[in-house]
């Protein structure tokens, strides 16, 4: 099993979902940006499965504005309002303010200029793929991740309901559940 971290997320919730999951050959799993990178991966090494979360295959240009905000100064409450759902609270938030405040600007502005680029074929991904979307995710929105699977030739969408572009890392059951079934 391979994780793509797009968001850099405490390696505590990672352990916690790798050891509710059996080893799955193949799979792989990508979230935001580390879903974009997890696509590339699974067409160019393989992978007998994937699992995207809150992604998109296609450009979103609004982040160019986003790289030149963030090379400006960042808006850690700002940002953080945008990722998870207001009340979520705990280690995982904590762990993302902490991060926001140490990013390098320069990378985090690459990283979302990359994204505001990013056009990927999702026809070429010929194994089965779970296509995870947050219901309340501004950017990769439940519409353009249904849309998105239905480009797939073996893509499932799945609605996470209730949930922000990062919280399904505050619970490892459930997501972990979502991997094993995918």
């Amino acid at each position: 099993m391979k994780f793509f971290e797009g968001t850099p997320l405490t390696p505590a919730v990672w352990d916690e979902v790798r050891a509710l999951l059996p080893e799955v050959p193949g799979l792989v799993v990508g979230h935001s940006l580390g879903g974009q990178r997890a696509m590339r991966y699974a067409l160019e090494v393989g992978a007998s499965r994937l699992v995207l979360l809150c992604t998109r295959d296609r450009p979103f240009p609004g982040f160019l504005a986003a790289a030149a905000r963030v090379r400006q100064g960042v808006a850690v409450e700002e940002t953080l309002a945008r990722w998870f759902q207001p009340g979520e609270a705990g280690p995982v938030v904590e762990y993302a303010r902490r991060c926001l405040l140490e990013a390098d600007r320069d990378s985090w502005a690459l990283d979302l200029e990359s994204i505001a680029e990013f056009s990927f074929d999702v026809s070429l991904l010929t194994m089965p793929v779970l296509v995870v979307a947050a219901e309340f995710d501004g950017v990769s929105t439940p519409e353009v991740m249904e849309a998105m699977a239905a480009r797939m030739p073996q893509g499932r969408f799945v609605l996470w309901e209730g949930a922000g572009h990062l919280s399904p890392f505050l619970d490892a059951a459930r997501l972990a559940e979502l991997l094993r079934c995918g």
